[in-house]
């Protein structure tokens, strides 16, 4: 269990969570990581509200358990609460790791239920869901789409269709602007552009929180290729959606002239 749960904990670096020891623990089988969650607060109807604030997440590799320790604003007020220790169960065949607890009262007098949430080995991907009085919150340490499908096409006649599950998306959101930064890996349009393993980064794209995810769009935006001003690709007319609470990736717009779709998951099977 430890062994695959150091695993775990390096692949959170990947999404800029910070850890250390718990100075507490003699041991050394516990380790807290600090990340940085993308929280959506939905009502009882479909009004949403959108944050970002830190969560505290300790590993106790010695029982194989998670504890999280959430800040998060509801209602104009800050709550902050510490959940039992819950068990971290794997899933072999789709590589993550799942937990949840029975509803609970914390120290701090919150009542927290339906927790639940899911872990991912290959990219630390964090998942996070829970109702405090009467609202859900859904939470997720950055938003990378690892499990995608993308498809390139021309309008015309051949459509000359390229299609490759290599590429990954990454939004990372501007809390004050509410616009994300789009990152892609293994980016191409065709096999010519695809087979120099390039990256590609989006800015400006407007990004809003829904009951069920988010919105995503785009009049006219560039991508610039591996950083190199030189070097871009406008993406017009982008519309696509973030949905099952978050999970789940649709997009489609025009680069250079050719259509770009992706459909794509956080998770092989998302929780909610």
């Amino acid at each position: 269990m430890k062994k695959i749960l150091t695993l775990l904990l390096c692949a959170t670096m990947l999404l800029g969570m910070s850890s250390c020891l718990d100075s507490n623990d003699s041991d050394n089988n516990k380790q807290t990581l600090l990340a940085t969650m993308y929280n959506r607060v939905v009502d009882g109807g479909s009004s949403t509200t959108y944050s970002s604030s830190t969560y505290s997440i300790t590993l106790n590799y010695s029982n194989g358990t998670i504890q999280l320790s959430p800040s998060i604003v509801i209602d104009g007020a800050n709550i902050t609460f510490n959940t039992p220790e819950m068990q971290l169960n794997y899933n072999n065949s789709d590589n993550y790791y799942a937990f949840s607890t029975a509803t609970f009262t914390s120290n701090s007098g919150v009542t927290v239920s339906n927790l639940n949430g899911q872990f991912d080995l290959s990219n630390g991907t964090l998942y996070v869901s829970y109702t405090i009085d009467g609202q859900r919150v859904f939470a997720t340490a950055g938003l990378f789409y690892s499990k995608t499908i993308t498809l390139c096409f021309n309008d015309s006649t051949p459509r000359n269709e390229y299609t490759t599950t290599a590429s990954t998306y990454a939004f990372v959101i501007d809390n004050p602007t509410m616009t994300a930064t789009l990152t892609i890996s293994n980016f191409g349009l065709d096999n010519t552009i695809a087979a120099r393993d390039q990256y590609i980064t989006v800015k400006g794209i407007k990004i809003a929180p829904t009951a069920s995810g988010y919105t995503l769009s785009a009049d006219s935006v560039a991508g610039t290729l591996n950083n190199y001003e030189q070097e871009k690709f406008t993406f017009s007319g982008l519309e696509g959606t973030i949905g099952n609470d978050g999970t789940s990736l649709s997009l489609k717009c025009k680069v250079n002239g050719r259509n770009l779709q992706v459909s794509g998951s956080m998770f092989e099977t998302a929780t909610k």
